[in-house]
């Protein structure tokens, strides 16, 4: 089960609930000393709490920032690949003659690729090789 760790606010409450039991006749109002210390220790608690949990992040890859996913791979000896990008076939359709030349962008939706080779379509479809147009993970 995960530790559910408290906020400002509720830590803060603690402290003065806890003060209050010590101390009966103490003023714990927002606009007492007791108020504004409890708030100090409970702000200082909080950001502990904060810390704590951004460490335990960084103890698995899964979960730990890029500079310490970087640690991880090299403790394992591996190293960052560079991008790659996808290759494939795309379909086109046109006039027949029609020709499209290497080096020519190709616009979908949501993906944007290149060809690599020039087609000069004989029947109203082709094939062309494309390789996207942004890398991607290797």
């Amino acid at each position: 089960m995960a530790f559910i760790t408290k906020d400002l606010a509720t830590i803060r409450d603690d402290l003065l609930r806890d003060l209050k039991n010590l101390l009966p006749d103490a003023d714990i109002s927002e606009d007492s000393d007791f108020y504004a210390r409890a708030s100090s220790v409970a702000s200082v608690a909080e950001g502990l709490y904060q810390h704590q949990s951004w460490i335990v992040r960084q103890i698995f890859p899964d979960t730990a920032d890029s500079e310490y996913l970087l640690l991880h791979a090299r403790t394992r000896g591996l190293s960052k690949r560079a991008a790659t990008s996808a290759e494939g076939i795309s379909l086109i359709t046109g006039a027949v003659g029609s020709t499209l030349s290497a080096g020519s962008t190709i616009q979908g939706d949501d993906v944007s690729c290149t060809t690599l080779e020039d087609i000069t379509l004989t029947a109203n479809t082709g094939t062309v090789k494309v390789r996207a147009s942004l890398s991607g993970t290797a």
